[in-house]
C-alpha cells in the first residue's frame, strides 16, 4: 500500500497492520485503531509516513492528536522537551502547541488521529 501523507517527501510503502510492538504485545490492526478513536470523538484517523532523516521546523496543527508509532523512530520535539518514539510507543500533540520532528535511519509510520 502506498500512502501519501501530503508531501512528496513522505511517500513510503506500509503494511497495513503491525501485529507486535516493543513489548511482545498485540497492537490493533489499522481498522480497529481507527474505529476505537472515531468512538472516542476524534474527527479523523491518518497513516502518516516519514522518509529516512526527514526533519522539520517548529510548528502547530489546529487539532490535538494522539497517535502510534508503527513502525521506526523518531525524536518528537515539544517546547525544550525531546521525546524519542519507537516502534508500539504513543505519544499525544496538543492543538496550537509548537513542535518538530526529526525521523530516524529508516523513516517512521505512525497512525494519527486528530480532533479538530
Amino acid at each position: 500500500m502506498q500512502v501519501d501523507a501530503g508531501n512528496e517527501r513522505s511517500k513510503i510503502t506500509v503494511p497495513h497492520q503491525y501485529p507486535i510492538n516493543k513489548s511482545g504485545v498485540t497492537m490493533d490492526d489499522f481498522e480497529t485503531f481507527k474505529d476505537k478513536k472515531i468512538k472516542l470523538g476524534f474527527d479523523e484517523v491518518l497513516i502518516r509516513s516519514w522518509e529516512p532523516h526527514f526533519q522539520n521546523e517548529m510548528h502547530s496543527h489546529p487539532f490535538d492528536t494522539e497517535a502510534v508509532v508503527v513502525k521506526g523512530e523518531y525524536w518528537l520535539t515539544l517546547g525544550k522537551h525531546i521525546q524519542h518514539l519507537k516502534t508500539g510507543d504513543t505519544f499525544k500533540v496538543p492543538r496550537d502547541v509548537l513542535h518538530s520532528e526529526r525521523y530516524g535511519k529508516e523513516g517512521a509510520v505512525f497512525w494519527a488521529a486528530r480532533k479538530n
